[in-house]
């Protein structure tokens, strides 16, 4: 687990399989993928395991409406929508 999540390509936050980003200053490791009509992102917070999944059905302009919902969120410390 921690080979998987150490980060091999700093350039774009890259590990084995997932990435690191930033959310509300604090890293956050995950996925994201999707296809035509259909998007999905996984993170979550090492420090404390917080984190979310999105399956979504949507066009383009939708998924990013509801990433960056969920990830503002994460920012302000809410857990329901």
């Amino acid at each position: 687990v921690e080979e998987m999540l150490t980060v091999q390509l700093p350039d774009n936050g890259q590990a084995l399989i997932w990435y690191s980003t930033e959310i509300g200053g604090q890293p956050y490791f995950g996925h994201d993928g999707g296809d035509v009509g259909v998007a999905t992102e996984m993170f979550f917070r090492r420090s404390d395991g917080l984190g979310y999944a999105l399956w979504m059905n949507s066009d383009p302009r939708g998924w990013t409406h509801v990433i960056n919902v969920t990830r503002a969120l994460l920012e302000t410390g809410e857990t329901e929508f």
